[in-house]
């Protein structure tokens, strides 16, 4: 079965529109979303998330994303012993080595461990605190709408303008994915480097009702040209007849077809730096006016 086609700028149904404000806690350290669509309770990343008036356009609020945020994973700053107060953020790891804690104190925080090395110490009336956040490992950073309610059927179009970021070889960052509600990833968009044009390549996947998922092979993936640029991702779950599909500057009609997806029900999406495979990658992402209809 063919999606349905209407005029690219236009849908029928209740568009679900990103206009809110995006408020940056601390740098690098989470984001405080208030939002007509969106909520995501108490994130924290290694990423960032701001409002900029690159990513802006037509008066709708631009979010970019920014990676490789995050500090490396030994804090020793030279010629020790040196002296720091405040916030460090590790991605997965940070040990302190050869510093001194001072007045007004400092906050050590990782995904995984916090190493207190040699030449570490604190000095009197400097509080610290050491913090593990299991949402750190990454430089991941995103909201979430959590308003669909059980789908078949979903539609969203979004700005995105990738110029600055660079993404490495084998590495893959998914900017869209859609949830059901225990958390099971049904869908994903990514973007990839292509050797061959120099530029970025949007990839999907889909999961089946067996559990596999379906991936657009090589040399069927969508370029994205430079500059800002509209994408139109629609899915849909169906026994044999389900499809994820993307449109770059049209609607959406190439993708993955004939999908056994039939059980599946959508109840969030993310995103933003989602999720995906960046650890050499740079750079930053501009997304803003996102829609959704149902």
């Amino acid at each position: 079965m063919m999606p349905s086609q209407t005029p690219f700028g236009s849908w029928p149904g209740r568009p679900r529109q990103v206009r809110g404000v995006w408020s940056i806690r601390a740098p690098s350290l989470g984001i405080l979303l208030a939002l007509e669509a969106f909520t995501y309770p108490t994130p924290l990343s290694a990423g960032t998330v701001e409002v900029t008036s690159a990513a802006a356009h037509a008066g709708a609020y631009g979010l970019e994303i920014a990676l490789g945020a995050c500090i490396p994973a030994t804090l020793n700053l030279a010629p020790p012993p040196s002296t720091i107060s405040g916030v460090f953020t590790g991605c997965t790891t940070l040990a302190a080595q050869g510093v001194q804690i001072v007045a007004p104190g400092a906050e050590l925080r990782a995904g995984s461990s916090v190493v207190l090395g040699n030449g570490f110490a604190v000095a009197q009336g400097a509080p610290l605190t050491v913090r593990l956040i299991d949402a750190l490992g990454g430089p991941w950073a995103f909201v979430q709408d959590g308003s669909p309610a059980a789908l078949t059927a979903y539609r969203a179009r979004f700005r995105i303008d990738a110029d600055n970021l660079t993404l490495q070889p084998g590495d893959r960052l998914d900017h869209l994915t859609g949830h059901a509600s225990d958390g099971t990833l049904l869908f994903r968009v990514s973007l990839e480097p292509d050797a061959a044009s120099g530029q970025h390549q949007v990839v999907l996947a889909a999961r089946n009702d067996n559990g596999g998922f379906a991936e657009t092979p090589l040399g069927e993936h969508q370029l994205l040209p430079p500059g800002r640029s509209e994408v139109e991702v629609e899915w849909k779950a169906h026994a044999g007849d389900g499809y994820l599909l993307i449109g770059i500057g049209h609607p959406a009609v190439f993708g993955l077809r004939e999908l056994t997806n039939g059980a599946a029900r959508l109840n969030s999406i993310r995103w933003g730096a989602v999720s995906g495979t960046v650890t050499t990658s740079t750079g930053s992402l501009l997304l803003d006016d996102f829609r959704s209809f149902r």
